[in-house]
């Protein structure tokens, strides 16, 4: 319950223990919030900015890729980068979600 030391709501502190004791991804699965007050965080079901949550099954399949997966939520702005510098941006439509499968493979 270190989240209550951060003044994390306590609906989302109670998601994410349930999320972690079945083994959920919850970060892939309702996406990561940012806020000015909390920084960035893992939201609950009823803070979540995604439409739709991806099922267990989806977040494990994306995972066993070994690529970097995020859940993006509607106005999140993806960027790529090369060396620090922004090469090319996009929004997500307001409305949407995204899955956002990098080319980067992950080391094992």
């Amino acid at each position: 319950m270190l989240g209550l030391s951060y003044g994390y709501p306590l609906c989302c502190i109670l998601n994410f223990t349930i999320d972690s004791l079945l083994g959920v991804p919850s970060g892939l699965s309702r996406g990561e919030s940012y806020s000015g007050k909390f920084g960035s965080y893992i939201p609950c079901e009823f803070h979540k900015k995604v439409k739709r949550a991806l099922t267990p099954s989806e977040s494990l399949h994306l995972l066993s890729s070994g690529y970097s997966v995020e859940h993006l939520a509607p106005e999140d702005l993806i960027e790529t980068r090369v060396n620090g510098r922004v090469v090319s941006s996009m929004r997500i439509p307001a409305g949407l979600d995204a899955v956002y499968v990098s080319q980067i493979k992950l080391k094992a």
